[in-house]
């Protein structure tokens, strides 16, 4: 169980460098247009990024998510599917932004998804009784020094205290116990020049 959620948790990681990839792509693909669209473009992913470090990113160790990054998301997509390119290389370079987007968008949803994930109640079920089977099991060997024995089985109750605390933290990829930073949102806003989240 640990090994599944630890996978899960390292999914989580990859999918929001994934996302912070894409965003990247389109702020370095908004330059291939001209000033005006340009400029709109880059300020909504510099909001986008924004709102997600500094806000969606505590939402989601509540399960939940930010209103604001979804509208700054909306303006990001709004901007990429109103522009008109004007020259063979433009319509290239909104080919390929649209594609970008897709995968930004997808990378979202997945990333909020992950938030919210929980193991279902019958696995914690399954768990407990486990546990308590394995401790309870070290009471049916017979041993001559009761503090030896006494000592095992705390141990052996300890470890298995500890793996389910790990279980439990490591199912909130961005919970508070465990939670991953937004490291890869702040790497970006500091490529796109913003200064550091307050």
């Amino acid at each position: 169980m640990v090994v599944a959620v630890w996978e899960r948790y390292v999914e989580a990681l990859e999918i929001t460098e994934r996302e912070a990839n894409a965003l990247a792509d389109l702020f370095g693909a908004a330059a291939a247009f001209p000033p005006p669209e340009r400029d709109r473009l880059m300020n909504a992913i510099r909001e986008y990024a924004f709102l997600v470090e500094t806000e969606e990113w505590a939402a989601m160790a509540e399960g939940k998510e930010s209103a604001r990054a979804w509208h700054a998301y909306a303006e990001i997509r709004d901007g990429y599917l109103s522009l008109v390119p004007q020259t063979e290389r433009e319509v290239v370079w909104l080919r390929w932004s649209i594609e970008r987007l897709d995968d930004l968008g997808d990378e979202r949803r997945l990333r909020l998804l992950r938030s919210r994930a929980d193991l279902p109640t019958p696995m914690w079920v399954v768990l407990g009784i486990l546990s308590v089977a394995t401790v309870a099991f070290s009471y049916l060997f017979g041993v001559r020094r009761l503090h030896l024995h006494a000592l095992v089985t705390g141990a052996i109750a300890a470890a298995l205290a500890l793996t389910l605390t790990l279980v439990a933290a490591l199912q909130h990829p961005f919970g508070r116990l465990a939670g991953q930073s937004p490291e890869a949102f702040h790497e970006l806003r500091v490529s796109f020049g913003q200064p550091a989240a307050r």
